[in-house]
């Protein structure tokens, strides 16, 4: 980021529970955007941070991620396609209106709206994780406007842990829950480590990036919002009329989804390649961008 580091913003901070990451700290989304910028769609702006030259592709984030999570992934694919990193409503950056629709069909309605505002007639849609489900819907709205899509760790088979979780989200007090834990910036630490196979890439730059977002305006009331629909439950018709083609990566480590529900779902796509990296966690565009943009690049040339 070219603006002020968060490391230096908690560190100048009075407060110490800012200081020592127990809370976090407050910030206003437009002093960290970087190159990025806030694009108005129907509901509010969204974050999007536009890079290379080419073929556009649409890049999104998991569920109460970041975009930025993508950077390793658009530098590496800079000379070949223009990648879009976007954030939901809700997510990063963009901005946290109350009463909004964070379900698979709102957020389907939320790429829609971005390629409208970007003046994209089509893309590459790519998505990562819980992305997964509103990247199928949007897809069976509008197929014309994808010329591909690329699933990095889609969350559409939860393990049985996830899907306890996921039950947990949907009640009461998932608000206060979620502030809770991932208000202590050591959770964030701790869900890197549970997300990679190899801890040896986790820098403290990389925590305070994922971090920076908990201190934007409404973003407990919207993580909590987000969370209640999050179940990939219901996505076998969608699946089987779908018709683009499609590359699913997965990692063999992944702690979150199933490979085996997955491959059974996914396997309904009419047009669907599978590439599994082992040893891989859930995070597969941090722990293996080289990898990943090569096997993108290979099947992307392909159609």
């Amino acid at each position: 980021m070219n603006e002020e580091s968060l490391a230096a913003l908690r560190a100048r901070s009075p407060n110490p529970l800012h200081r020592w990451g127990i809370r976090p700290l407050p910030v206003d989304p437009e002093d960290h955007l970087g190159s990025g910028r806030l694009v108005p769609i129907a509901d509010g702006r969204v974050h999007v941070d536009s890079f290379g030259q080419g073929p556009d592709i649409l890049a999104l984030p998991g569920f109460a991620g970041t975009s930025r999570t993508w950077r390793a992934v658009a530098e590496r694919l800079q000379n070949r396609y223009r990648l879009h990193r976007c954030d939901f409503l809700g997510y990063g950056l963009s901005d946290k209106p109350a009463g909004i629709d964070h379900s698979r069909i709102g957020q389907a309605r939320q790429i829609e709206q971005v390629l409208d505002a970007l003046g994209l007639k089509s893309c590459i849609l790519m998505c990562n994780s819980a992305s997964a489900a509103p990247a199928l819907y949007a897809q069976f709205r509008t197929p014309r406007r994808f010329s591909a899509g690329i699933m990095v760790a889609p969350f559409v088979a939860p393990r049985r842990h996830t899907a306890f979780g996921l039950r947990l989200l949907r009640l009461p007090f998932a608000r206060p829950v979620l502030k809770l834990l991932l208000g202590f910036r050591p959770m964030i630490v701790l869900a890197n480590h549970t997300g990679r196979s190899d801890p040896s890439g986790i820098t403290p730059e990389i925590v305070d990036e994922q971090y920076l977002p908990y201190g934007t305006p409404g973003i407990w009331e919207s993580i909590a919002a987000v969370g209640r629909h999050l179940s990939p439950a219901g996505l076998n018709g969608i699946v089987q009329m779908n018709k683009i083609p499609t590359l699913v990566v997965w990692a063999s480590e992944d702690r979150a989804g199933d490979l085996a529900g997955t491959q059974r779902l996914l396997g309904g796509l009419a047009d669907v390649r599978f590439e599994v990296f082992d040893p891989c966690g859930h995070v597969i565009q941090e722990e293996r961008p080289d990898d990943l943009t090569r096997v993108v690049a290979e099947f992307l040339a392909e159609i």
